[in-house]
């Protein structure tokens, strides 16, 4: 019997302006840069990775730098603010 994978399409938008990277790593070749508060599609989810389709790139970018709305969560916040006073 043939199992097929059921692929459902999510976006999400970066809070961040990412790197699109071509495989699952910090030093893997960046692709593109998206934006801040920029729309893409999500087609796959591996641990800490997002592995997205934007403009045409299929890539993969870090899961904590992106939401559902685009907007920082306040715990998120407070700790980015931490860091970079």
């Amino acid at each position: 019997m043939k199992v097929l994978k059921h692929h459902m399409s999510v976006y999400q938008y970066t809070w961040t302006s990412l790197k699109l990277r071509a495989e699952k790593s910090m030093i893997a070749e960046v692709l593109t840069v998206i934006p801040s508060h920029t729309k893409f599609e999500v087609i796959d989810v591996d641990g800490l990775w997002l592995k997205v389709v934007y403009e045409g790139h299929i890539g993969f970018v870090i899961k904590q730098s992106v939401s559902v709305s685009g907007l920082v969560e306040k715990s998120l916040q407070l700790n980015f603010q931490k860091e970079v006073i």
